[in-house]
C-alpha cells in the first residue's frame, strides 16, 4: 500500500510540473499588446522591435502585492544592466483594465518598455506561459529562444549567468 501511495504522489506531482518551453507558440506570438499611447501590436512585433537583443520579460499587475513589493529590487537590477545595449527589459501588465494599468504606471513612477495584455491570465499568451503566478519573468535570447521560462523572482545571479552566455 505504501508503494502505491508513493507512486500516486509521484505521478500527481510530475503531472503538475510546468513544461519548460523554449519557443513561443504561434498563438502566443499573435497575442495583442497595448502600448501606453493605446496603439496595439502583436507579441511578435514586440520581439521584432528588439533585433539582436536579449529580452527580460516581467509579467505583472498593479493589484499583485508581490509584484509591487519587487519593484525597488528590480529597479536596482534594471539600473545594473542599463548600460548593456544588448539587453532590454519589457514589462507586460495583466491588470484588469487599461486605465488601472495607466494609473499604476503613474503611481509607481514606472518607465521603460511597458505594455498591457488585455486578455490577462486567460488569453493565448497566458495559456502558453501556463500563467498561474505573478510576478513571472522570462529571458529570451537574441535568436528568440526562451532561455528562462518560469522564474518568479528576478535574481541577479540567474540574470548574470543567462545574459552573459
Amino acid at each position: 500500500m505504501k508503494k502505491i501511495t508513493v507512486l500516486f504522489i509521484f505521478i500527481l506531482l510530475s503531472s503538475c510540473a510546468k513544461k519548460e518551453e523554449t519557443v513561443f507558440s504561434e498563438k502566443a506570438l499573435k497575442e495583442r499588446l497595448t502600448m501606453v499611447n493605446a496603439h496595439e501590436i502583436s507579441f511578435q512585433e514586440l520581439l521584432d522591435a528588439y533585433p539582436n537583443k536579449k529580452i527580460v520579460l516581467n509579467i505583472w499587475a498593479s493589484w499583485c502585492k508581490d509584484c509591487i513589493k519587487s519593484l525597488p529590487e528590480n529597479q536596482k537590477i534594471y539600473e545594473k544592466y542599463a548600460s548593456d545595449t544588448g539587453v532590454v527589459f519589457v514589462h507586460i501588465s495583466i491588470d484588469r483594465s487599461f486605465n488601472e494599468w495607466k494609473n499604476a504606471l503613474k503611481t509607481y513612477k514606472l518607465s521603460g518598455e511597458q505594455y498591457f495584455l488585455k486578455s490577462g491570465w486567460d488569453g493565448d499568451f497566458g495559456n502558453f506561459l501556463q500563467l498561474d503566478w505573478i510576478p513571472r519573468y522570462l529571458v529570451i535570447g537574441e535568436n528568440r529562444q526562451i532561455l528562462v521560462f518560469n522564474a518568479i523572482t528576478l535574481q541577479e545571479n540567474v540574470l548574470d549567468t543567462t545574459l552573459k552566455k
